[in-house]
């Protein structure tokens, strides 16, 4: 019921209550845009996201525990909303916060739900009620309560003052697993899986697991995915139905076809866009149901039409259908609704290079530059325009400037060193996917870039570091059985 105003969400229904949230609702999962990687939210979050991963809505715990429904208020002021649940002599205690009782920092809050500015007036409190962790500070970049009211510390010092607290080492928790595969890793599947399958974990962090392993596809993540597509949760089913996007079109048939009739509509929908281009390869007797599901997930993104979100998923799913005309409108309208949103001047640019509009592809390219100057993404379509057009001086300065910028990818940095090597500067594209690999390891293009890049200069005696990761990776690929058949000769 709070839900459907109280969380970040794309609605599905007209129906605004009275039914399933997951039915009516697509609701955001952890995600580097609107949460911090170990979920503390970022940007405008709207509550639920963040109560759905904490361990008192694990346990039954309800909005109304500790709101009055009617005017929001909280019922009880101070710690004693807490101690309805947590025995006040254990946890409102000098020796479990630590700090001198009635003093702001003996709030419960102050630690557990601390305080972030949305709108730059709007100071509200986070809701995942986690526990102060500066080590994740220090090795993620996520903020913490400590250093938050200690503004004149670091977290190096709140570490030290945690550890002598007794707080557990947070090497294993799962904000760590979440980073590396939003980051490409693709060793981390293994270890996400096994906090997949953990149901002591809340549902909400176990599906942004899953759905994180969509660019990673392979057998493991294929199996759990297959696992959990009837899991009772409709979070986990969607999330399984996202994790499968990476895998072939047989695969994805194959485990998605028995539900395409899934109760839930965010489920549903998810399926629709995971097979609407592949529809028309499919046997002529399963088209028509396909074709109907993606006929209801329409309406379903008509419901939230004025969106520009949701006009670039109908543009995306237009190009899916090999409707480009279909997909302009919509890219168009996106823009209409709001003429500085970056991903659709970079998709619409993308769909006139297809078509052979250079014009209209370079007057995108260069509004999106100016909007937004610090976006990798921008950087690099840019110079992929520049290498298109062999003006390769002013190429290599936008796709470098790609690889630096803080949205950056793996793949930047890739098609940057191909790009430095034919120019014939093969030791600067060693040099920068060398640090590449430092800063999104166990990415396969890089490292077998980068080694074949270092046997061309001339450089066989640094091939074997690199060697060692990328057999790690891909044991079995071809390229890298012959790459190690070579090097164990020597």
């Amino acid at each position: 019921m709070c839900g459907a105003c109280h969380a970040l969400r794309r609605q599905l229904s007209d129906t605004k209550q009275g039914g399933d949230f997951h039915d009516l609702n697509r609701l955001a999962l952890v995600n580097q845009r609107s949460y911090f990687e170990d979920g503390q939210s970022r940007e405008e979050a709207f509550v639920v996201g963040s109560f759905l991963q904490s361990k008192m809505h694990h346990k039954g715990v309800t909005c109304s525990n500790c709101h009055n429904p009617h005017t929001a208020k909280v019922l009880v002021k101070g710690n004693g909303l807490c101690a309805q649940c947590h025995t006040p002599q254990v946890f409102d205690a000098e020796k479990h916060h630590h700090h001198q009782s009635g003093s702001e920092g003996a709030l419960c809050v102050s630690c557990h739900m601390p305080e972030r500015a949305f709108m730059q007036v709007d100071m509200r409190r986070d809701h995942s009620f986690t526990i102060p962790r500066p080590e994740l500070s220090l090795v993620l970049g996520v903020p913490n309560a400590c250093t938050q009211c200690h503004s004149d510390k670091d977290n190096a010092w709140a570490q030290l003052q945690t550890k002598q607290w007794g707080v557990k080492s947070s090497s294993g928790h799962w904000a760590h697993l979440l980073q590396r595969a939003t980051q490409g890793d693709s060793l981390v599947t293994r270890a996400a899986v096994e906090s997949i399958l953990n149901t002591g974990l809340p549902d909400l962090i176990r599906a942004s697991l899953l759905a994180s392993l969509a660019p990673l596809p392979s057998r493991v993540s294929a199996d759990v995915a297959r696992q959990s597509l009837y899991d009772k949760n409709p979070l986990l089913r969607r999330a399984a139905v996202t994790a499968l996007q990476g895998q072939t079109a047989d695969v994805r048939w194959q485990l998605l076809s028995p539900y395409i009739g899934d109760p839930n509509r965010s489920v549903r929908m998810q399926i629709a866009e995971n097979l609407a281009d592949i529809v028309s390869q499919l046997p002529a007797e399963s088209q028509p149901a396909v074709y109907k599901l993606i006929e209801e997930y329409r309406e379903m993104l008509n419901v939230s039409g004025d969106a520009v979100s949701t006009q670039l998923n109908i543009a995306n799913l237009e190009l899916r259908l090999g409707k480009p005309i279909e997909a302009e409108q919509a890219y168009q309208q996106a823009l209409i609704i709001e003429p500085g949103f970056v991903p659709a001047l970079l998709a619409l640019a993308d769909l006139y290079r297809h078509s052979g509009r250079l014009g209209q592809e370079q007057s995108l390219l260069d509004r999106a530059l100016k909007i937004a100057p610090d976006s990798g993404a921008v950087h690099h379509s840019v110079g992929l325009f520049y290498v298109r057009q062999k003006n390769y001086e002013v190429a290599l300065e936008h796709l470098g400037l790609a690889t630096e910028q803080v949205d950056a990818a793996p793949y930047y940095a890739y098609i940057y060193g191909v790009a430095l090597e034919n120019q014939g500067r093969i030791s600067d594209a060693i040099k920068s996917l060398t640090a590449a690999d430092q800063r999104w390891p166990n990415q396969y293009e890089i490292l077998l870039t980068l080694i074949l890049y270092l046997e061309k200069s001339g450089d066989a005696d640094a091939v074997l570091p690199f060697l060692s990761k990328l057999s790690a990776i891909a044991p079995a690929a071809p390229e890298v059985k012959q790459l190690i058949n070579k090097y164990q000769s020597r």
